[in-house]
């Protein structure tokens, strides 16, 4: 099985790099939208593949990092999704946040995806329950993160709210201090 391929990227298309090996073959992958400004062409680059196999014919489809790549395995490996509904998943989220909305059951994330439904979202989530499992250590907030739960909870904050909008601001800007991160929380909550 082709589990990786280096070689030149050639072009870019919106969907796919096109990278030529050493030996001389040139391969169509299928890519991440989000990570195509990541390469460039002309660039040596060694990409994670997964290897797909159909009736008329066989697909490559390309991440940046093995991580990538087995959060799309898990995701086809659910009934009823394929590579470009997964493709799509993983487009929107990385794989931390899809752990977060399968943590959280947050279907309505899941449908803002085109194509998947709010029936389609909750059987992804039931079926990613037991398969990216959050680990106690990835919940722990930084030392700044702690000080503003505490705060806003003493605001008369749910708990589970506080923790929910932490996690994702934690996610998109790491480095906020305390009185930033509840500013950001009070102006959406």
């Amino acid at each position: 099985m082709i589990e990786s391929i280096e070689g030149i990227i050639t072009r870019k298309t919106e969907d796919r790099i096109f990278i030529k090996t050493a030996s001389g073959l040139g391969f169509s992958v299928f890519f991440l939208k989000r990570n195509l400004g990541r390469v460039g062409e002309g660039e040596i680059k060694e990409i994670p593949v997964h290897f797909r196999v159909k009736e008329d014919g066989m697909e490559l489809y390309g991440f940046i990092s093995e991580k990538e790549k087995s959060a799309f395995r898990i995701l086809v490996g659910i009934s009823s999704i394929g590579p470009k509904t997964a493709m799509s998943i993983l487009d929107h989220y990385s794989l931390d946040e899809i752990r977060q909305i399968a943590h959280n059951e947050d279907i309505d994330s899941l449908s803002l995806i085109p194509g998947i439904g709010k029936k389609t979202a909750s059987r992804i989530i039931l079926e990613l329950a037991g398969k990216l499992v959050i680990k106690d250590e990835d919940l722990k907030l930084g030392n700044e993160f702690e000080t503003a739960k505490e705060g806003l909870l003493g605001m008369g904050f749910e708990k589970d709210y506080i923790e929910r909008k932490l996690s994702a601001l934690m996610t998109a800007s790491p480095d906020l201090k305390a009185a930033e991160i509840i500013k950001k929380v009070l102006k959406d909550g």
